[in-house]
C-alpha cells in the first residue's frame, strides 16, 4: 500500500478503536494498529501492542493475544533482535495450543530469521524446515513462498549453494506474482538481484533492483533496493550515484530504527569513501557500522564491516591494526564457514526432503 492508503488504513482503525467494546474486535483493532504505526511511531505502535496484548489475557482471547504477541515482536524485529524473539516464542507457545497450524508455521518461520540474522544458519534451517512442513500440508502458498525466500537467504550466505538460493528466489517469486503480493515480490526480486549482482551480470541485477524499488516506493523497505543500487553502482564505478542511494538508505534505516540498513548503507558508503580515497570519511562511516553491528549482534553483517575495515587500516599504513580487524574477520568467517555447521545444514534439507517423500 501507499502511504496515502497507509494513512487511511491507520485513521480507520482509530475510528474503530474509538466506537468499539473491551472484547475481541478491540484487541484485533490494537494489534492492527501496532503493525499500521511501525513505520510511523514506533513507541506508538509497541503501545497499541501492549494494550492489545493487555486486554487479550484479561478477556481469555487466546487468538488475539498470539497475534498482538507476533506483531510486538515484529515492531522489535531488526532492532532488538531478542526482544522480537522473546514475544515470537511467546506467541509461537499460544498458537500451538491453539492449534492453529497458519499461526505455528508462520512464528517458526519468524523465528528461524533471527537466528539466521545471528549467522545461526543450523537453527534457522530447523525452524524453516519446520515452518515449510507444516505450510505444505495445509497448503499455505504465503508461507511457503516466504520460507524459500527465506531458505534462499541462508543459501546465499556461501558460494557453494548459491545457485540453490537462486532456485529458491525464483520459486517464491513465482508464489508472490500468483499471490498479486507486491510487496513481498519485492523483497524476493531485490534478493534475486544480489545474486546477479555478485555473478557480474550488472544489467539484470538493475533490472530486478528497480523492480523492488517500485514494489517498496511508499514504505521503509525500499532502503534494501536503494543499498543494492548503491553497490551496483560502485561495481560501476559510478560513486557519486553510489554514494547517493546508500545515504537515502542509511537516512531511511536511522528513521526507522532499522540497524541492518544502517550497517549495510554505511559500510557501502566506507567502500566507496575508500576508492574516493576519503579516508576520514571512510573511517567515521566504518567505525559506526561496527558500533551498530556489535551492540545489536548481526554477526553476518559484521564480516562486511571487517573486510571494509582492514581495508581501510591497511591503506592507510596502520598494518598492527589491519591485522587486529584481519583476526576478527577470519573468526566470523569461521563463525559462518565451519564444515560441521554446513554438514548439520545439509542434513536438515535432507531430512526433511525423506519425510516429504514418506
Amino acid at each position: 500500500p501507499d502511504s496515502f492508503a497507509q494513512q487511511n488504513k491507520a485513521d480507520s482503525l482509530l475510528s474503530a478503536l474509538s466506537a468499539s467494546k473491551a472484547d475481541t474486535g478491540r484487541v484485533n483493532i490494537l494489534a492492527e494498529l501496532c503493525r499500521a504505526f511501525q513505520s510511523r511511531n514506533i513507541d506508538s505502535a509497541r503501545n497499541f501492542a501492549t494494550q492489545a496484548i493487555e486486554l487479550a489475557q484479561k478477556i481469555g482471547d487466546k487468538k488475539g493475544l498470539a497475534l498482538a504477541l507476533k506483531n510486538m515482536g515484529i515492531s522489535y524485529y531488526a532492532r532488538d533482535n531478542q526482544e522480537s524473539l522473546r514475544y515470537w516464542e511467546k506467541s509461537l507457545a499460544v498458537y500451538r495450543e491453539l492449534k492453529d497450524s497458519s499461526g505455528v508455521a508462520n512464528l517458526l518461520s519468524n523465528i528461524g530469521a533471527i537466528y539466521m540474522n545471528e549467522a545461526d544458519d543450523k537453527t534457522a534451517a530447523k525452524y524453516f524446515m519446520d515452518a515449510l512442513a507444516i505450510a505444505e500440508t495445509i497448503s499455505d502458498k504465503v508461507r511457503i513462498a516466504t520460507v524459500l525466500n527465506n531458505m534462499g537467504s541462508i543459501y546465499n550466505h556461501r558460494a557453494s549453494t548459491r545457485q540453490k538460493a537462486l532456485d529458491n528466489y525464483l520459486r517464491a517469486q513465482v508464489l508472490w506474482d500468483e499471490l498479486k503480493d507486491k510487496n513481498n515480490s519485492g523483497t524476493t526480486s531485490a534478493n534475486i538481484g544480489e545474486i546477479y549482482m555478485e555473478r557480474g551480470a550488472f544489467d539484470s541485477a538493475i533490472i530486478f533492483f528497480n523492480k523492488a524499488l517500485k514494489a517498496h516506493e511508499n514504505s521503509d523497505k525500499v532502503a534494501q533496493p536503494l543499498n543494492d543500487l548503491g553497490a551496483v553502482y560502485d561495481s560501476l564505478g559510478n560513486y557519486p550515484l553510489a554514494l547517493k542511494y546508500h545515504a537515502m538508505a542509511d537516512s531511511i534505516g536511522k528513521k526507522t530504527q532499522n540497524i541492518r540498513y544502517q550497517i549495510v548503507a554505511l559500510s557501502g558508503m566506507g567502500d566507496v569513501y575508500l576508492k574516493q580515497g576519503n579516508y576520514p570519511r571512510a573511517y567515521e562511516a566504518f567505525h559506526e557500522a561496527e558500533k551498530i553491528a556489535i551492540a545489536n549482534k548481526q554477526n553476518v553483517l559484521r564480516r562486511k564491516v571487517y573486510e571494509g575495515l582492514t581495508k581501510y587500516y591497511e591503506k592507510t599504513n596502520d598494518f598492527q591494526t589491519a591485522y587486529v580487524y584481519q583476526k576478527l574477520l577470519a573468526a566470523v568467517k569461521d563463525s559462518m564457514n565451519d564444515a560441521e555447521q554446513q554438514e548439520q545444514l545439509r542434513s536438515v534439507v535432507f531430512d526433511y526432503e525423506i519425510q516429504k517423500k514418506e
